[in-house]
């Protein structure tokens, strides 16, 4: 009988044995290793906020043409929680998502829904399959589906690099093509934006002189000034107030000494001057309505000869709300500032009357 040491050849046959069994112990669970590679795997999460339920899509490229594909295992790692398929809970669709342009979608931009609907067929530990028509897919092709389901998956706490696998299986089952992903949990998946909009308020002036159009008369109607329309832009929400005071109230000569005296305050109503028989000066107030008006306008009842007629109301020596524009933000509505002036035969003559009116707003922020 021969010794052990005398056959060479079968102990070293028996070390590469032995060294194959050890690395392959090494290799990762089921046949991987074995298995053509997907040309492309991607498991996107929904929500990758730990410890939240959350939907998500499934796609692959595959690498095989043959045999026809029926069912795709996804094995998600370690930690993620899944649900049952008792009460329906990995419900499916392969309906693309709808777009407001190429690539702007939540699958890849040359993606195209999986061809046949696809059920959840089991749920085994990290692995859930579905079960679809049995169909070759393209190897040049991304297919993707997604798990509409909230509830069906629930992220464990934040990590990185959370690896899993997915699995593209005929109908006997047999294993056809596989591929390794991995995915990133959360404490927060949200950004939170913040702005300011600083209030704005633009009074512009857009003359500071207003004559008269004609001469004063003692005939005839009270003559009128052109008119000046001070407008608003602001962003206030309550809109803006409009005022004037005047510092004369009436129109005074210097030279002559005369004077033409403001009406009184006639109760909110416009007073109506008669030329002859009294020297009177008064004020008028428009509405000026900006294009796209967001506020609301009103002329205060004194100075509104639009809507109660007359030709004016008293001019203060102090801040009078002569209008406003409420309920909203303004822009560009403005009140036209227009005076009006009667004179009898006795008004002296001179060419230097004149009234400086203030006029100011504020926005309501």
């Amino acid at each position: 009988m021969r010794r052990w040491s005398a056959l060479p050849g079968i102990r070293v046959a028996l070390t590469a044995v032995m060294v194959l069994a050890t690395f392959a112990s090494f290799l990762p669970s089921g046949a991987y290793a074995a298995l053509p590679e997907l040309n492309m795997t991607m498991v996107r999460l929904n929500n990758m906020n730990q410890s939240q339920t959350t939907t998500g899509s499934v796609c692959i490229k595959p690498k095989s043409t043959t045999p026809n594909e029926a069912q795709i295992a996804v094995t998600f790692p370690t930690g993620f929680a899944l649900a049952t398929i008792v009460s329906g809970d990995w419900t499916t669709t392969n309906a693309a998502p709808s777009s407001p342009g190429t690539g702007s979608n939540y699958w890849p931009a040359t993606a195209i829904g999986w061809p046949s609907a696809l059920t959840a067929s089991n749920v085994t530990g990290q692995t859930v399959t579905f079960t679809y028509t049995s169909v070759a897919l393209s190897n040049s092709q991304i297919y993707c589906f997604d798990w509409t389901t909230a509830a069906a998956l629930t992220n464990p706490t934040a990590g990185t690099d959370l690896q899993g696998v997915v699995t593209t299986n005929s109908a006997v089952p047999a294993a056809i093509d596989q591929g390794q992903y991995a995915l990133t949990v959360l404490t927060n998946d949200q950004i939170v934006v913040s702005a300011v909009v600083p209030p704005i308020f633009e009074f512009t002036m857009p003359g500071n002189t207003d004559a008269f159009t004609a001469n004063l008369s003692d005939t005839g109607s009270p003559v009128t000034t052109t008119g000046v329309t001070p407008f608003i832009r602001t962003n206030a929400k309550g809109g803006w107030i409009m005022w004037a005071k005047d510092s004369n109230q009436g129109l005074d000569s210097a030279s002559s000494g005369g004077s033409i005296p403001s009406v009184g305050w006639n109760t909110d109503t416009p007073t109506t001057m008669v030329p002859g028989t009294t020297a009177a000066y008064a004020l008028s107030v428009t509405k000026s309505v900006a294009g796209g008006t967001f506020c609301t306008e009103t002329v205060a009842p004194e100075y509104d000869t639009v809507t109660s007629g007359g030709n004016g109301g008293e001019f203060w020596s102090t801040f009078v709300d002569i209008g406003q524009c409420a309920g909203g933000p303004s822009n560009g509505d403005g009140l036209k500032l227009t005076e009006a002036a009667t004179i009898t035969d006795v008004t002296p003559a001179a060419t230097d009357y004149t009234d400086t009116i203030t006029v100011v707003g504020a926005g309501l922020f």
